[in-house]
């Protein structure tokens, strides 16, 4: 064959199309590495793109609170809260009540603090006391 007819022929014909095959495999191989070597060295923008980066950290955040929430649910109010701190509200509360209480008290008349046959049992032996009866008279 002349160097024209070889020329015109086809790869396949010419390399033949185990050799045109091989080729495009190693070449196809060589490409996808090259690729790999470089979307190795992209970062997570890059490659997903800014919204789509965005929705998948809402989305593992609200996956995360969500879990972190049902373990927080199970804990004992003592674990959650720390047992120096329940300590501390709840003798603040304590206090609160002790104090609204004793304001509410103070408020009252001495008949309804001290009940009223019991304030008449005392002025009886205070009168008593002051004139001079004994409980033998």
């Amino acid at each position: 064959m002349t160097r024209e007819q070889l020329e015109a022929l086809s790869n396949e014909e010419l390399l033949g199309e185990d050799r045109m095959a091989e080729l495009r495999e190693e070449e196809i191989e060589k490409r996808l590495e090259r690729l790999e070597c470089d979307l190795d060295e992209s970062d997570a923008d890059e490659l997903l793109g800014e919204e789509r980066l965005e929705e998948l950290r809402q989305q593992r955040i609200t996956a995360m609170l969500e879990a972190k929430e049902e373990e927080l649910e199970t804990m004992s109010d003592e674990e959650l809260l720390g047992a120096d701190d329940l300590q501390v509200l709840c003798q603040d509360q304590i206090e609160a009540r002790l104090r609204a209480e004793e304001e509410a008290l103070e408020a009252m008349s001495d008949e309804d603090l001290l009940c009223e046959d019991y304030l008449d049992e005392l002025r009886g032996e205070e009168i008593d006391r002051r004139l001079g009866v004994t409980d033998d008279q």
